[in-house]
């Protein structure tokens, strides 16, 4: 855990970490505050990478599945 107000991103899912990263970086430009705006960006990468994580491993899932033969569309597309 990087910060004891850190949410658990190990449920959420890309676009809820990118929404996650468009709110924060709102209040990044609204606060006037150097100390906060130093912790809302070390939110704001930290989203960001996990984000990048969470995509990469949906990619190699992709890449393995179409190895595989495995050419299922309801895996590609979230309808939660």
């Amino acid at each position: 855990m990087l910060h004891p107000f850190q949410e658990d991103t190990s449920e959420m899912t890309v676009a809820q970490l990118y929404d996650k990263v468009a709110d924060l970086t709102k209040k990044y430009f609204q606060a006037n505050n150097p100390q906060v705006k130093e912790q809302i960006s070390t939110f704001i990468e930290y989203y960001k990478q996990e984000a990048l994580i969470k995509e990469a491993k949906e990619k190699l899932e992709r890449e393995k599945n179409q190895q595989n033969g495995d050419l299922d569309l309801d895996k590609l597309i979230n309808i939660s």
